[in-house]
Order: C-alpha cells, then structure tokens, then sequence
C-alpha cells in the first residue's frame, strides 16, 4: 500500500493535478460507488433470469445516478462568489470574510453548497489513500433561497499586500448524495493585508525630531470651549445662534468657539529598491506600531515614504495603514516634504540631511548619525 501511494504521489503532482483539472467534476461519494457498481450485477442477474423487476431495478439504479449529476450540475451552474473583508486585515492575525454566494434571480433554490479552497491539488474524495491538503476556506451554505446568501468566516493571511485566493471550488452532494459535484471558481475579492503587527519600541517613542511637543494652543475655530461672541453672518448656522444674547442686543450674535491646535508627529519610510525584502518588512511594520502608538496618544500622524507623503492631518490613520500595505520598493525619494526621522531597511540610503533609524532583518533599530544635507 505504501509503494502504491509513493508511486500515485509522484505521478499526479500538484502542477500536473491543476493543469490536467477539469472545468466540471464528478466524484462519487461512497453510496455512489455501490450505485455504479451495482447496475453491472443487477444487469448479468436480469439478462441471465429474464426478469423484468431486475431490469426495472436495473433502470431506476441508473436513472437516479443521471438525475443526480443533472440536478447537481443545476444546482451549482448560475452560483458565483463574492468575498469581502469585515475589518482591517494584518498579516497572521484571523479576519473575518463574508462569503456572498450569488445567484440569478427567478432561478430555483440552491442547496447544499460547499465553498473551499484547492490550492495546489485536486479534491480527493474521502474514501481514498491520497492526503488531502489542508484547507484553509472552507464553507458550507444550506440553502440559498433568494438572490444572494452569505455567511461569515474567518481566514488568516501570510502576505502583505493585495490579499488574492488561490484556485477556490464550489461543490454539491445535492440531491442524493451519489456524486460531488464541483466546479473552479475565482471569487472577487479586494482587501489590502497590513503589516504584522507588533510592540511600538521606546526609541520611537522618545527620538527627538519625531514628534513636535510644543504643546497646545488656542485659537478661533469650531472647537468646544466658548471664545467669544459675535454678529451672525450668512455662513453661520442657526443652531449657533445665542438666544438670550440676541434678544438683549436686538440682532442675531452667534457663539465663536475655540480649537485646540495638536501636536504632530511624522516619520518617514526609506522604501528603496536596494533595500533587504525582511527588513523593508520590519521597518513598516515598524511604522504601523508607531503611527497607531502616536494616534492613541492624540497626536497628528504623517507618513512620507519613496512613493507618497502624507503631513499630519492629512489624512485619517486608517489611510496612511493602507498605504504601509501597498507600498513597494521605488528606486529613489522624490517627494518635497522630508521629516526629520527615517526608518531606513538593511541596503537602504536615507534622504539628505535626515537622522537614520535603520533596521535589521530581525526588527531591531540601530540610530545613526545625521547625515549631511
């Protein structure tokens, strides 16, 4: 048994099983097996007896094998998939995907489907002696009654970037269970996958020219806290309006309030094409901590790396981790703004008159001198 499964491994590998993959597929399941099997004994024992409740057995064994694969191959033909994430994505942490099956309307019910997906190798039925890799999607609906159904699950990704499915199927039992009906489908699915994340480290929190402590101040604005009072213009809402204010003066005085002006804090990414691939890693998952660290603690937050530059208060926070997922080595800097403090990877050349963090493969930050501009 051992040398047939060696031999069957090396004949059908995952390149050849994919290439040699059919765009429809029918796998009996164990009771399929003894209804295929069956009409060849049923079909001897009538021929030899020459009775008819044999052949009449005989025709419903294989009535019922043609029903099933038409009503399966019915039953999964109109179904597309959809794939949506819930919530931001971080490489190797779970998040959670609605699963959209599907399908057209004035169109009957779907039954029993089953979403996975098939990476490398075909799916093998379970009664067989090949391993079957481990799936990682795998999805059962019921039944889907209207246009569309779905169901949520969760799923981890290893990659940053674009986060893409390998080759995916869609299966049925339905309706007798003889056959697994399957077919490839290729579910449309967009999702940027953000760096892993990891601990903010003390350097960051407390290098010089990274953030800007000049503390707060005040000034006119649509804050919280009143300034003064004024005449109202056509630009002012109503819901501005002082009442009892206005009804001493005799005219209309709106409430002018103050804002609070926050620090900022702004780093930049070397994101350069000779940079080492684990260290471009580190550093932006470095970036990610810090950003969301300097955010919590009321700070405006800016990211500038070879591709874009966004100052404080440019943009929200969940932007600038959008942009730390589809980064990509570019061959130099060429943006106007510069902050002071870069993360700069293995292999990498910081911009002109900047203070170098550079870091390692393995994470670890090692500041360097200032370099003259």
């Amino acid at each position: 048994m051992k040398s047939i499964r060696s031999f069957v491994l090396r004949m059908f590998r995952p390149g050849l099983l994919r290439w040699t993959r059919p765009p429809r597929r029918a796998i009996p399941t164990l009771p399929g097996l003894f209804a295929l099997v069956s009409p060849l004994f049923l079909g001897l024992a009538a021929v030899t007896a020459t009775n008819n409740l044999l052949f009449l057995l005989l025709g419903a064994t294989l009535g019922s094998v043609v029903l099933s694969g038409v009503l399966s191959e019915r039953n999964i033909q109109p179904i597309s998939v959809r794939l949506r994430g819930l919530e931001p994505a971080y490489v190797g942490r779970p998040v959670r995907l609605e699963v959209r099956f599907c399908r057209p309307p004035n169109v009957i019910p779907a039954f029993d489907l089953r979403f996975r997906e098939a990476p490398n190798i075909i799916i093998i039925p379970r009664w067989t002696f090949i391993p079957k890799p481990p799936q990682v999607l795998d999805v059962h609906m019921e039944v889907v009654d209207g246009e569309e159904g779905s169901k949520t699950v969760e799923r981890i990704f290893t990659d940053r970037g674009l986060a893409r499915l390998p080759l995916c199927e869609l299966s049925t039992r339905y309706p007798f269970g003889l056959l697994v009906k399957s077919k490839d489908v290729t579910p449309s699915l967009e999702i940027w996958v953000r760096p892993r994340p990891v601990i903010c480290p003390s350097t960051l929190l407390h290098m010089p020219g990274v953030r800007s402590d000049q503390g707060v101040s005040v000034r006119k604005g649509q804050g919280v806290d009143v300034y003064a009072l004024r005449e109202r213009n056509h630009r002012d809402s109503i819901h501005r309006v002082h009442a009892l204010r206005s009804l001493a003066l005799g005219r209309e005085v709106v409430l002018e309030m103050t804002d609070i002006e926050q620090p900022a804090a702004d780093i930049g990414v070397a994101t350069a094409l000779s940079a080492d691939a684990e260290a471009m890693e580190r550093a932006l998952e470095l970036a990610q901590s810090a950003l969301q660290r300097w955010r919590s603690e009321g700070y405006l937050v800016g990211l500038t790396t070879f591709s874009q530059s966004f100052r404080p208060g440019d943009c929200p926070l969940s932007v600038l981790l959008d942009h730390l997922a589809q980064v990509e080595p570019e061959v130099a800097w060429s943006n106007g703004h510069c902050p002071r403090v870069w993360l700069v990877p293995e292999g990498a050349v910081p911009p002109m008159g900047t203070t170098p963090l550079y870091v390692s493969s393995d994470g670890s930050l090692r500041q360097g001198v200032k370099s003259a501009v």
